[in-house]
């Protein structure tokens, strides 16, 4: 039991120390206040945040001002479920949060015993971030995979930089104006002078800036990003204009994939004006772009709740403490 209790000790002082050197974060936050009919903190009431695709579920309770707070959460969608005493149970549905993005929530319960149905809100609506000063544009799952991208390389389009035209700061960083994902210019800073972080893991070396080009997965890997482009917070530091924060997806409890092929090909193509002009026929263009994801969960043998391994250190944990 003592070498059991030195490798929790272990295993704790290693986290902690790899928990200080990840200063960026790509996560958010869900906050909110909790009130009875009358418009009065409800104190010591239960919230629970349930990630839908993947059930990793958090519980925190209120404070004496009826304030709750979810750090450091996946971005995704959420269900949030509240109980207290003498009020109806409440779930708050969709509650969705963005790379770095601030959710914030305020849940009315309403008075009745535990056992009367649940009252469920729909959060779909898109609310205005008060919480933090810092502008941003979230661009979603869904625009990454529906917007189109050239198949051809970073800077003909093919790669999820591409969105960050989609903000209005974000401009060329020369006077042709070309949307090049690879040379921009957030509000007005130098080129080459944004962070783009990968799960919160720069892309950037001291030589020529940000390599993203070099070192990014397929656009099909990526969940959604936000652009930050103005009074982001200190500890993304590393930029002398906005930072771009990628967040890759994750497996859910459900096995998932695509498997496809991007064809640019001149049979598909109408001829050029001045092809036609002189008689030439279209140029060959012809390019695949194949690729594949798989997404799930992973199963160990032997390594899970109610396993001996986890009940021996559960055990550990609790006699160390």
């Amino acid at each position: 039991m003592k070498s059991l209790n030195l490798s929790v000790m272990t295993l704790l002082i290693i986290s902690v120390c790899f928990a200080s050197v990840f200063g960026q974060s790509d996560r958010g936050t869900i906050r909110g206040t909790v009130n009875d009919p009358n418009g009065a903190a409800v104190v010591g009431a239960t919230i629970s945040a349930n990630n839908i695709e993947t059930n990793d579920k958090r519980d925190v309770t209120t404070s004496s001002d009826g304030i709750f707070v979810f750090p450091e959460l996946k971005a995704g969608l959420y269900q949030i479920s509240v109980s207290a005493t003498g009020f109806n149970p409440t779930n708050v549905d969709n509650v969705k949060v963005d790379v770095q993005g601030i959710q914030s929530l305020q849940i009315k319960l309403e008075v009745g015993a535990v056992t009367n149905n649940v009252v469920t809100v729909n959060a779909d609506a898109v609310t205005i971030n008060s919480d933090s000063p810092v502008r941003q544009t979230t661009v979603t799952e869904r625009q990454v995979r529906e917007l189109p991208l050239q198949v051809s390389s970073e800077v003909g389009g093919r790669s999820p930089l591409s969105f960050i035209f989609l903000d209005s700061n974000v401009g060329a960083s020369d006077q042709s104006g070309d949307t090049n994902s690879t040379k921009f210019r957030v509000s007005g800073g130098q080129a080459s002078g944004a962070e783009i972080l990968i799960d919160g893991a720069s892309t950037r070396r001291t030589q020529n800036g940000n390599f993203f080009s070099e070192v990014a997965p397929g656009p099909n890997a990526y969940q959604e990003f936000t652009i930050s482009t103005n009074s982001f917070s200190a500890e993304f530091g590393n930029s002398s204009g906005g930072v771009v924060n990628f967040t890759l997806k994750s497996g859910s409890n459900q096995f998932h994939g695509e498997v496809y092929d991007l064809v640019r090909n001149e049979k598909l193509n109408a001829n050029s004006y001045f092809n036609n002009a002189y008689n030439f026929k279209r140029n060959r263009d012809n390019e695949n772009n194949y690729g594949f994801n798989v997404g799930g969960p992973i199963y160990v043998p032997g390594f899970g709740e109610g396993t001996p391994f986890i009940r021996s250190l559960k055990e550990g944990v609790k006699n160390f403490v």
